[in-house]
């Protein structure tokens, strides 16, 4: 039987009273738990909406340092492609397009299979895949060229860089 919405408390776990009192008289060892189980608890029941809360860039950021973290040591493309902070970066729209190019001037990674999921464009020819400086370069003046295309999601990616 499903509870309604409106009969929901608005706090179903109120950290402040749990810490005063576990507070009395706790050990080290069990202050330490605690501080991990109350970070488990904003981290995970924190609703994923507040996430889209946060400026785009920095939200970026934290997808992008969560997906190098993890996948540092993976040589599986499709792995490193279906990491859950790469996906939500694909998610981020034509907002992330500038942020990505951005990565790519600084830094290239296999961000190619974003670029292309957001942006509907594979400028890179069949001789140059699997080359990563090669498509990098070929990405780079996909950008440079965008300015002067009338495709929706150039539009869309040059107006959000130009809010940064």
């Amino acid at each position: 039987m499903r509870i309604p919405l409106a009969s929901w408390p608005e706090k179903l776990i109120d950290l402040a009273e749990v810490r005063e009192s576990l507070n009395k008289g706790i050990a080290q060892e069990s202050q330490v738990v605690f501080d991990a189980f109350e970070d488990f608890l904003e981290y995970y029941l924190q609703p994923i909406s507040r996430e889209w809360d946060r400026p785009p860039l920095e939200r970026f950021i934290k997808l992008r340092d969560e997906w190098q973290r993890d996948t540092e040591f993976l040589s599986s493309i499709h792995a490193m492609i279906s990491h859950p902070a790469y996906l939500q970066i694909i998610g981020m729209g034509p907002v992330a397009v500038p942020l990505l190019i951005n990565e790519l001037q600084n830094e290239p990674d296999y961000w190619f299979p974003a670029l292309k999921a957001i942006t509907g464009c594979d400028p890179v020819p069949p001789d140059k895949r699997g080359d990563l400086q090669a498509m990098t370069k070929v990405w780079l003046e996909w950008w440079r060229v965008c300015d002067l295309r009338e495709e929706p999601v150039c539009k869309a990616a040059l107006s959000s860089f130009r809010r940064f």
